[in-house]
């Protein structure tokens, strides 16, 4: 096993198990007659044999699903917050002027975007429990180490560059054709083109947040409100008391922003042109990506002792 590289599970209920519990990479104790002492020397505890196959089915599943989207969806969303920034240096010549005002920086992981993604990844679920129970063949979806593979990670970045692009290019071919779109027909300045760029991000961070998501609660439809609601009146707030000499000032800039037609359908045009490439997996990726993984066909149920296990057949039908 050690040559090839194998992750392993130790399961024991007794002194004798120590030893085989300690050697594994996840040792699983069970409350025996014979003492706890297998309990203490492992890394989870137990007090049925039958609590594994839920522990591993279901929470395993679900717990290797939030992980792993909450560390790259922390890579993405940050991609997507500075690569504008990345973009705007190559048209604002030998300036070291931020696109955004500084506060962005220190709260846009911290308040903006942190509470859609920490709820994700405590309650997020793929399959039902009683279905990954039933179906055990559902735990080979994610075998491989699937989703924290480069593959995975790397769709993450490009979706992060797609959507850094799209957010920061279509304001700024509008805004050189056109730059009045306030509605008092006043054009826009520097720092309300930062605005409208960040703007789109919290919008479409959240919005690719909930894409990805397939158990769409109440609580966590309500947490990514609040996050943009927070957002945009924190903003706005910031927006009456910044300093007007600041060469960051964004004074009367958002709230001049928010009463203008034209600014909400720029919005509307670049979520849509965002989502495209994650309609367009949904639609035709999936197929070719299950077919990577030959799932059994055939599961059959039998009952043991009022207990009930599961076999898979291997075979094809």
């Amino acid at each position: 096993l050690s040559d090839k590289k194998a992750v392993t599970v130790a399961v024991g209920d007794g002194a004798n198990d120590i030893s085989m519990i300690q050697e594994a990479n996840v040792g699983l104790g069970i409350m025996g007659k014979e003492g706890l002492q297998a309990v203490r020397s492992s890394d989870f505890a137990f007090p049925k044999f039958h609590c594994i196959a839920r522990a591993i089915l279901v929470h395993g599943h679900w717990y290797y699903l939030r992980a792993s989207v909450l560390v790259q969806y922390f890579f993405y969303k940050n991609v997507v917050l500075i690569t504008p920034q990345v973009f705007f240096t190559f048209c604002n010549g030998p300036s070291p002027q931020s696109l955004y005002t500084s506060v962005v920086y220190i709260l846009y992981n911290t308040m903006f975007t942190a509470a859609p993604i920490i709820v994700y990844s405590l309650f997020e679920q793929d399959f039902k429990a009683d279905t990954l129970l039933l179906n055990p063949h559902l735990y080979y979806i994610h075998r491989n180490n699937s989703l924290m593979s480069w593959g995975y990670f790397f769709r993450w970045l490009i979706n992060g560059f797609w959507d850094s692009t799209v957010v920061y290019w279509i304001p700024a071919v509008t805004l050189y054709n056109n730059a009045v779109i306030l509605f008092d027909d006043t054009p826009l300045e520097m720092m309300a083109f930062g605005m409208t760029v960040l703007h789109n991000i919290m919008f479409v961070v959240n919005i690719k947040l909930l894409l990805h998501s397939r158990y769409w609660s109440t609580l966590f439809i309500s947490v990514l409100i609040i996050s943009q609601m927070f957002f945009m009146i924190f903003m706005l707030i910031y927006n009456f008391i910044s300093i007007s000499s600041s060469s960051e000032s964004i004074l009367m800039v958002y709230s001049n922003l928010l009463m203008s037609p034209s600014f909400w359908f720029l919005t509307l045009i670049i979520i849509i042109i965002s989502v495209i490439p994650d309609v367009l997996f949904e639609v035709f990726g999936k197929t070719a990506w299950h077919k990577l993984f030959k799932f059994p066909k055939k599961i059959f149920c039998y009952r043991l002792k009022k207990k009930t296990f599961y076999k898979v057949n291997r075979k094809q039908s």
